[in-house]
């Protein structure tokens, strides 16, 4: 846990300063859409992690596999989908959060008897 909370400052801190030499940019690191891609993810992972390992008995690499394709598949195609709105476009930082909610996720399921 110790290390995911040092992975996401040291993701935050070195995105400001990649940002700070031109204008920043409208998709924040820091705001709502960004939480709610956490927590969706985290979400979605646990439940995902702990029902194909313990109601389908599979093994924890394959509920493990299974989780984070499923999940991530689900936030590739939500940002795709956005890029195809007037007013929204494809956002990495989405994805990022995506991913640390997966992680997050799977941390979770794996130690939640």
């Amino acid at each position: 846990m110790k290390t995911l909370c040092i992975l996401i400052f040291t993701v935050l801190i070195l995105s400001n300063q990649l940002t700070l030499a031109g204008e920043p940019p409208p998709d924040r690191w820091l705001g709502i859409d960004k939480l709610q891609h956490l927590i969706f993810s985290t979400h979605l992972t646990l439940l995902s992690y702990k029902v194909s390992r313990d109601s389908y008995h599979n093994t924890t690499t394959t509920a493990r596999s299974q989780s984070v394709g499923l999940v991530f598949s689900i936030g590739i195609g939500k940002e795709l989908l956005d890029s195809g709105k007037p007013n929204d476009r494809f956002s990495y930082r989405d994805l990022i959060a995506d991913a640390l909610g997966i992680g997050l996720g799977l941390i979770l399921g794996h130690n939640l008897k």
